[in-house]
């Protein structure tokens, strides 16, 4: 087994949902020679770490047929020292590969033992809201700005591999001339990971991890400006049908166009109304009765309201009331409008949340 080991300067500090310090975090990726772990080997495995000054990055190759178990060892021997691992897509593949590799050699190592982190998955219930291709590795890092050296896929070093054993078991001095591609292309995918989990900054804003810094009105629209944890990779603007949001550097700010409309308010109980056509309201019984019986009838569910004129926010479902629509079976509904809201904290956190939790709609 050959094992390569080096400090590295990255210009990256990547914050994590999970409660660590950034020393506790290890980075890791595989190389395989197949999809599955019965029938093909793991032949590299390469980690990466921060010691408080610098990283660290490690790989185990297999540079034989007989080091598979070797490198399995020494990778799970790393492991123990950190509190979570990071990965990309490691849940579908990397995992349950190792963890199957684990067992048939009887290793007593486990991934139960240890937090994970799945930037794939982070990211996955966003993907039509990211201006992404695909969620590949190799289209995330392009998108964020990561330019690779490697110019291979994974499926493209199985043979490459192959190659390298074949002239290592031949004695041929070109075979540590196929080792530098090998190692590289599983180098740039694990020292590209702290770059590439600046991702969590766009997931963190949309599941309302921002914190509201002050919120204005002008010409009928309104905004809420709020500050981020983690600076934004790449600015980025995501429209939904009723508000957009526009994220840069530590910042996002939500826009929500003000509606200028006169809308209905439904009484929840149609039966109890009367509905007035000439005035197209409904009103109480108890008040309806000395209406004469020519200029009322019985309210519909479909008329059974009141009306309201004036400026108003959507909402989806009843966040804020009165709760007020267009139409009785419109799935968005809206509230009035106060200057107050501007001043208000609470509601401005709120409603920040409210908009972001239905931003795919």
């Amino acid at each position: 087994m050959k094992t390569v080991r080096k400090k590295l300067q990255l210009d990256c500090r990547p914050v994590f949902p999970k409660p660590y310090p950034l020393e506790q975090f290890l980075f890791f990726d595989i190389e395989t020679t197949g999809f599955s772990p019965d029938v093909s080997s793991v032949y590299l495995i390469g980690c990466l770490s921060f010691d408080g000054k610098d990283w660290e990055f490690i790989q185990w190759f297999a540079d034989d047929y007989r080091s598979e178990q070797e490198l399995l060892k020494s990778f799970g021997e790393y492991m123990k020292q950190y509190a979570c691992l990071v990965h990309y897509n490691g849940t579908g593949f990397d995992l349950p590969y190792i963890q199957k590799k684990w067992i048939k050699y009887k290793l007593a190592y486990t991934f139960d033992t240890i937090d994970s982190l799945d930037i794939y998955k982070r990211i996955y219930p966003y993907r039509k809201l990211l201006p992404l291709e695909n969620l590949k590795l190799k289209t995330v890092e392009t998108f964020l700005g990561i330019r690779r050296n490697d110019p291979f896929s994974g499926g493209d070093l199985i043979p490459l591999y192959g190659e390298y054993l074949k002239l290592k078991y031949s004695s041929r001095p070109e075979a540590e001339e196929l080792f530098s591609p090998l190692s590289l292309h599983n180098e740039e995918d694990v020292t590209g990971m702290p770059a590439v989990c600046g991702l969590e900054s766009y997931a963190g804003i949309l599941e309302g991890a921002a914190d509201p810094a002050d919120a204005w009105k002008e010409q009928e629209r309104f905004y809420i400006r709020l500050t981020c944890a983690a600076p934004f990779p790449v600015p980025l603007q995501i429209k939904s049908s009723h508000f957009q949001l526009a994220m840069a550097y530590r910042e996002a700010v939500l826009t929500v166009p003000l509606v200028s409309d006169t809308l209905n308010f439904y009484f929840p109980n149609y039966k109890d109304y009367y509905y007035l056509p000439a005035e197209d309201t409904a009103i109480h019984k108890s008040v309806g009765e000395y209406v004469e019986k020519s200029h009322r009838e019985q309210a519909k569910a479909s008329n059974c309201y009141i009306k309201k004129a004036g400026l108003f926010l959507p909402q989806y479902g009843t966040f804020q009331t009165p709760e007020l629509k267009r139409g009785r079976k419109d799935k968005l509904s809206y509230f009035p409008w106060e200057d107050s809201l501007l001043s208000d904290s609470s509601f401005l956190a709120g409603y920040a949340r409210h908009l972001l939790e239905h931003i795919k709609e």
